[in-house]
C-alpha cells in the first residue's frame, strides 16, 4: 500500500530519502540549503 506524506523538510528519515532521489536524478542535494536554513515554509514536498 502506498502512503502519502507531505511537508517532511523536518523529518531526517524522509528528507534523506528525498535528497538521495534528487541526486540520482538530478545530480543535486539539498541538505546543505536545508542546514543553512533556507529551506523555509514555502517548498513543501509531497511524495508516495
Amino acid at each position: 500500500m502506498l502512503n502519502f506524506i507531505k511537508d517532511y523538510k523536518d523529518d531526517e528519515q524522509y528528507r534523506e530519502s528525498f535528497n538521495t532521489l534528487a541526486c540520482k536524478v538530478f545530480g543535486v542535494t539539498f541538505e546543505s540549503w536545508y542546514r543553512q536554513g533556507f529551506w523555509g515554509d514555502s517548498y513543501n514536498p509531497y511524495s508516495y
